[in-house]
């Protein structure tokens, strides 16, 4: 502790006294006794900021919050770098139901110790939003120290993997989200460096980075980077991305190109040896299969008989060795065996249907340009796969528009677009899915009440009355009470003021009510619109 040379040795005797004698008292738990000494402590020396902590302490422990503020407050003015009394503060304001004070705290603590992970926790807990802002300003603050050149351990960085979305296409990609924030995706080379770290450059300008978190080599990574304000204006913007290395230990050169992170805007135009990648294949179809047998055969067989087979993937929930799931699901596998499909993921271990859903979505987005999702209950009329592809390929390149959907709503407020995203039988491209879907696992991850805490911020009179446009089947019905796939699509697609467009021939029909069913029961509110839903026994009638 700093003991100023003005303090007379017996006045510095005398504190240290106090504090040895407060300390044996705090270790008894004789809260008043030690904060009393600590006082007296303070009096003789106020700027012992670790006394000030413990005089925190035990004012805590006393019950006299207000005064154990002050105390953790004044520890944090005379050392405004450590992190220490910060946590301690956040943790005492976060009890006091003083939350604002408290997430102010939190996000000190994270931006001296950005690796506090109680810190992390309690901040998402309290505020997704500010969490992400902490991590954002630490971003700036990395690609600021670039600018300047200051030497710290970004600055000795490494460019060791470098792609440019317009030469190599297949390798990355990057796509505009709105509030001036840009979606990436690159594929990993075999071998990654250590503690790599992802970065965004425009006309050689490294102008953002992303932490990546547990990166798979061989896999696709997802990205999402925040731009800085001078760049947000363009209308136009030439960007790449780049694999950097934290790493003090140099690359082997035979795999690595080693340019400094101040030379980096030299290599732009650098051509980099990396694994070979397979190109996007144009269409591919998912069908998710359970239980229900006979209504996987039924989506199967349509497929088939309209060629598509070839196209298909079927992905069955696992049943994890539980006796009364088995049969079904090994009945379920064996079905869409005796198909010519392109791949049969049939699960051992259960995910759960949301899980094999993200799961399911992601390999999509990495295999196919275009895509098809259906569920075992969303039977595809002769033409569906014809008419889905080029309805797809025609809102490709509008902005305004993230899905087709095969069964509509039929309700007045369905014209040409519709606000409310339709799970029932529907495609898109992968460009448009990936932002969503980052999202989308984001939102999967969250604890009910973190989830329920950021559909209440997210969904706001303007959206909830967009997507509330099918009485009787409301989005927001599900979402204000747990976490469904669908409706948090609709929110996220809702948020970025995307629509959906549904197909003209309805070419899906829903038939998951009935005794074949799982949540309808066969009756006319379900036959009717927003629904619109049929039997199984009458598939066939509308082929």
């Amino acid at each position: 502790m700093k003991w100023p040379r003005s303090l007379s040795l017996g006045k510095t005797r005398e504190a240290k006294a106090l504090i040895s004698k407060a300390d044996k008292a705090s270790d008894q738990q004789h809260w008043e006794e030690a904060a009393e000494n600590y006082r007296r402590a303070l009096e003789i020396n106020p700027d012992l900021a670790p006394i000030w902590v413990q005089l925190g302490h035990t004012e805590k422990e006393s019950g006299a919050f207000v005064d154990a503020v002050e105390a953790y407050k004044r520890a944090s003015s005379l050392t405004p770098r450590d992190p220490d009394a910060f946590f301690h503060l956040a943790f005492l304001l976060e009890r006091m139901d003083r939350v604002d004070e408290a997430i102010a705290a939190w996000r000190q603590v994270l931006r001296l110790a950005p690796d506090n992970l109680d810190a992390a926790a309690r901040l998402q807990n309290l505020s997704l939003e500010d969490l992400q802002q902490v991590r954002l300003e630490r971003q700036r603050d990395a690609i600021r120290a670039h600018r300047a050149g200051r030497s710290d351990a970004r600055s000795s960085s490494r460019v060791v993997a470098r792609l440019e979305a317009s030469t190599s296409a297949n390798d990355v990609g990057v796509t505009s989200l709105p509030g001036g924030r840009v979606a990436a995706w690159l594929m990993l080379p075999d071998t990654l460096p250590e503690n790599p770290i992802a970065g965004l450059w425009a006309k050689g300008e490294l102008i953002a980075i992303s932490q990546l978190a547990d990166p798979i080599p061989g896999s696709q990574l997802d990205l999402v980077f925040d731009l800085p304000t001078h760049v947000r204006a363009a209308e136009q913007l030439e960007l790449g991305v780049s694999l950097l290395s934290l790493a003090d230990m140099q690359p082997p050169l035979s795999q690595w190109v080693d340019v400094s992170l101040g030379r980096a805007a030299n290599a732009y135009q650098s051509t980099f040896a990396l694994p070979p990648t397979t190109p996007l294949k144009e269409l591919g179809i998912i069908v998710f299969g359970f239980t229900r047998t006979r209504a996987l055969e039924a989506v199967l067989e349509s497929l088939h008989r309209q060629g598509a087979s070839a196209i298909t993937e079927v992905w069955i929930d696992g049943h994890q060795e539980n006796a009364k799931l088995k049969p079904a699901l090994l009945e379920s596998a064996n079905l869409a065996a005796r198909y010519p499909l392109a791949n049969l993921t049939a699960n051992e271990g259960n995910f759960g249907f949301r899980k094999m859903m993200l799961l399911g979505l992601q390999h999509m987005t990495s295999t196919y340009e275009k895509f098809i999702v259906l569920e075992d209950d969303c039977f595809p009329t002769r033409n569906a796969v014809d008419v889905f592809h080029s309805e797809i390929e025609r809102i490709s390149d509008d902005k305004r528009i993230f899905s087709v959907y095969g069964h509509p709503f039929l309700t007045p407020s369905e014209t040409e677009t519709c606000a409310r995203f339709q799970g029932w039988g529907w495609g898109t491209t992968s460009q448009k899915m990936l932002p969503i879907l980052n999202e989308l696992t984001e939102c999967f991850s969250m604890t009910e009440s973190q989830y329920l805490d950021f559909v209440t911020r997210t969904l706001t009179p303007e959206i909830e009355q967009a997507i509330n446009v099918t009485p009787g089947r409301q989005p927001t019905d599900t979402l204000r009470r747990f976490f469904a796939w669908d409706e948090t699509v609709c929110l996220l697609a809702a948020r970025r003021g995307l629509a959906h467009k549904p197909t003209n021939p309805r070419v899906i029909y829903n038939f998951g009510m009935g005794t074949d069913g799982t949540h309808f029961d066969d009756i006319d509110v379900h036959r009717n619109p927003p629904f619109n839903m049929i039997s199984l026994e009458e598939v066939w009638d509308v082929y």
